[in-house]
């Protein structure tokens, strides 16, 4: 097996604690914000302008959590800051108060090891977001590409695309494609980054829908998009100098994708956040990447001979 480059170091738990206590926080400031939006009638575009010259000179006002519902999410999100076990308590007690906390359930999920009891608790997410947000046509046309914007649906959203990656290790691929695709539609800026296997896979078994994709984030040059795109050529029109050329942009923008293509075995490792062209990016293309390469008949090899 080829020698890897410097691998991502694990954080120390004192740092993991440091993350989800930023990541609390900006949700916190998320619903804050959310709450104040939802109390202003602006009547105007000189109003909106007005409220949010406002906001971005004073502090965003924070809001009690009311109702059980509230007090559960708040009780939930807590809960990733603290050690496993002591976290589980606090969950348990989120869903006493609220048996539909999709922060809650989306906690459990997290932290099952096994795929079948998360991919379980993250469906729950799911069909409990899908009663609560698109059962009123009113709230489709309200939430439908526009759904990462709301508080209330992240943890809708994120569960669906925690859904679709456990899906797609346990083989079920074809529920894993259905799912980003129906989450670039809910989202069109796509801030989840589903458009990477979306268009990775569909590169491989659908080139029109891999066209559409690409057209929609056309002017987007990231390792991720230039790698899809040369894989589609080498698919559509073969290993000619078109496909030599995208592939070639593609290495300038990482260097470490394509020996981790060819390695024997696909990366065990899971870089959590990454740097443009770094080993840890690779580690994240590769996630689906090294699979999808292996489906396009003799594109390993290309790039070997490349």
């Amino acid at each position: 097996m080829a020698k890897k480059a410097s691998q991502p170091k694990k954080a120390a738990k004192k740092k993991d604690t440091v993350t989800s206590d930023l990541y609390r926080n900006g949700m916190d400031a998320m619903h804050d914000l959310q709450k104040l939006l939802a109390k202003q009638d602006f009547k105007s575009e000189a109003d909106i302008n007005a409220f949010f010259e406002k906001f971005m000179a004073e502090p965003i006002p924070e809001f009690e959590p009311e109702t059980d519902a509230e007090k559960a999410e708040e009780l939930a999100m807590s809960a990733y800051s603290l050690p496993p076990a002591k976290g589980r308590k606090v969950v348990e007690q989120a869903l006493d108060m609220d048996p539909e906390c999709m922060v809650a359930l989306e906690y459990l999920g997290d932290m099952e090891e096994h795929p079948s009891i998360a991919i379980a608790f993250y469906d729950r997410v799911v069909t409990i977001g899908e009663e609560r947000f698109f059962l009123d046509p009113e709230d489709v046309e309200k939430y439908t590409g526009r759904c990462w914007g709301f508080h209330e649906t992240r943890p809708y959203m994120r569960c669906f695309q925690k859904l679709a990656d456990r899906l797609y290790f346990t083989g079920r691929l074809d529920g894993s494609i259905a799912i980003w695709d129906h989450l670039l539609m809910l989202n069109p800026m796509d801030n989840q980054g589903v458009r990477y296997p979306l268009s990775l896979f569909m590169a491989v078994t659908h080139p029109e829908r891999f066209r559409e994709i690409d057209k929609q984030f056309d002017e987007e040059e990231s390792a991720f998009m230039r790698f899809n795109r040369t894989l589609a050529s080498f698919v559509s029109v073969g290993p000619g100098p078109a496909t030599t050329k995208l592939l070639k942009q593609a290495m300038a923008e990482n260097r470490h994708i394509v020996p981790m293509l060819l390695a024997p075995e696909e990366p065990k490792e899971i870089a959590s956040n990454y740097s443009p062209g770094s080993y840890e990016e690779a580690l994240v293309y590769c996630h689906y990447g090294w699979v999808a390469w292996m489906y396009a008949a003799d594109a390993k090899e290309w790039l070997r001979n490349v």
